[in-house]
């Protein structure tokens, strides 16, 4: 047979790129639909069997294989773009799962977490379990997993039906280097399911370096290798995940809406590598979207209103991922009513996500009732409603967590121009974002105000100004007649101050006690 070399038809404006060891993407813009069946003869004509096919909307998909060797093809009409990924040692069309009588309800299991991660269980029908991710290398975490496996099973011995990891970060793939060593004797695994970088793929992800020359990195990024050999030592089989694949596991169809052959020309940052899953059980959709960028992914306009969902996986924790557009973009057409929150509720409503304008975003849509956060173990039921109460519970938490940091506005007075003292503050950003601080001073009289003074304070900072100092930037209006420099400072003249955020912080004085408002 001979080799297929992609581009075939002449096109000029692609992208090439190797993701690992047995796996190529290429992607091909400007693309019209006839390409699509162009490289369908194609594979046909050079003894590939014709396996998937479906068309969706916008979406259309076909698998073709020949032994070991499979092609996966995915066209966006709307974005014109063709995406073939060649996968030399794909085991994907022998994929067989033997699901059980239907014995118990579905479930969704929140694993507690200890800050923020990754740990997700899902009981099917028959008993066994889909696990994602399972958080950082902790005992601790290790455990809480095992015991949720043990908690929820029907058996004796758990069984694991498909593990799915979804890129390499360690809030996501190291717990599974704690686990296995640990619990792999007492539960049963019957696959592993991901698509990694090699562990040395420093082109496409610099983040990827040698431990050598980043003595961090082995506690963040690195220990892909390891992961793989604890796979091989289970003896279960690995399947290496491509857009457009559909697993049943069990009462669970999955679908992989995007991995890594949708972004490893794109993007170099490890995020991006991370799977979205679709998933529908027990009569309701759960997207599982890990720490991917929608607007990394163009999930948006590949996928149109095939993203609704009844559950949300929040993306990257609520830290906001991509550009805030495309976030929103996405979450205006999943529209979930139930909202799976990986993080604990201090990172979650008090300090990050509540200011970050996607979340946020998403926090406030009408349709949202409930927010699920990994502070405690949560299980729900499929299918599952949420109590209206949620709601409302909802909206107290961002209430109470914007409040908790301080307010966007403070104002002083009964301050003298002719004590240094007055001039001096204190602000504290107890946020995880930079923000800015504009400051304004009044006089007696609208003509001796002066206005345009910005500083910024860093996330997590306790910063100390002088706002007649050099730590502020006085002149950052153009046009602006109010400046100090061209008003310059009455006097003895008694003033006041304002203080106006983009985020909550706390404005403290030695002399003056401030009034604030949100």
């Amino acid at each position: 047979m001979e080799e297929i070399i992609i581009p075939a038809f002449g096109e000029t404006v692609y992208a090439d790129n190797r993701e690992n060891d047995s796996s190529r993407v290429f992607v091909i813009s400007k693309a019209e639909d006839d390409l699509f069946n162009a490289y369908w003869d194609l594979f046909v004509k050079n003894g590939y069997a014709q396996k998937e096919y479906f068309k969706r909307d916008t979406h259309w998909y076909a698998s073709f294989v020949d032994g070991d060797c499979a092609f996966f093809m995915n066209y966006y009409s709307q974005l014109k773009e063709l995406m073939i990924v060649r996968d030399e040692k794909s085991i994907y069309h022998s994929y067989q799962d033997v699901a059980g009588k239907p014995i118990v309800e579905p479930q969704i299991t929140q694993v507690e977490l200890l800050l923020y991660g990754c740990s997700y269980v899902i009981r099917l029908s028959d008993g066994r379990f889909i696990v994602i991710d399972g958080g950082y290398n902790y005992e601790e975490e290790s455990e809480k997993l095992f015991k949720c496996l043990v908690d929820g099973s029907p058996f004796k011995k758990p069984i694991i039906a498909s593990w799915i990891i979804t890129h390499p970060h360690s809030d996501h793939f190291h717990g599974i280097l704690e686990f296995l060593p640990r619990y792999s004797d007492l539960v049963d695994i019957q696959r592993f399911m991901l698509n990694f970088p090699n562990a040395d793929d420093t082109e496409h992800y610099p983040a990827l370096v040698p431990a050598a020359e980043a003595p961090d990195a082995p506690l963040r990024y690195t220990q892909i290798d390891r992961l793989f050999e604890l796979i091989e030592q289970s003896g279960a089989p690995l399947y290496t995940l491509h857009t457009g694949q559909q697993y049943q596991i069990g009462d669970a169809k999955c679908e992989i809406l995007s991995c890594m052959d949708d972004t490893i020309h794109r993007s170099k940052h490890i995020n991006a590598t991370s799977v979205i899953v679709r998933m529908e059980l027990g009569g309701q959709v759960i997207l599982w979207a890990s720490d991917a960028a929608f607007s990394t992914t163009k999930i948006a306009k590949k996928h149109g209103t095939y993203l609704k969902s009844d559950i949300l996986q929040i993306p990257h924790h609520g830290f906001g991922s991509g550009s805030p557009e495309g976030e929103i973009c996405g979450y205006e057409l999943i529209r979930p009513e139930v909202c799976l929150f990986p993080t604990h509720e201090t990172t979650g409503f008090v300090s990050c996500s509540t200011f970050r304008r996607a979340p946020k975003h998403i926090m406030m849509m009408p349709c949202v009732k409930e927010f699920i956060t990994g502070a405690t173990q949560r299980t729900i039921t499929l299918p599952y409603k949420a109590p209206d109460c949620k709601r409302r519970e909802l909206d107290e938490k961002i209430r109470r967590g914007e409040c908790s940091n301080g307010a966007r506005t403070w104002v002083f007075s009964d301050l003298n121009s002719s004590c240094p003292e007055d001039f001096e503050f204190s602000i504290l950003n107890m946020t995880h974002l930079e923000t800015k601080i504009w400051i304004e001073l009044f006089f007696d009289g609208r003509p001796q105000a002066i206005r345009g003074i910005l500083t910024t304070v860093p996330q997590l900072t306790l910063r100390r100004i002088n706002v007649t100092g050099d730590d502020v930037d006085h002149d950052t209006v153009k046009h602006n007649s109010f400046t100090i420099k061209k008003r310059g400072i009455p006097e003895n003249a008694p003033f006041g101050i304002r203080f106006t955020s983009e985020l909550p912080i706390v404005v403290t004085s030695k002399k003056a006690t401030g009034i604030h408002f949100n």
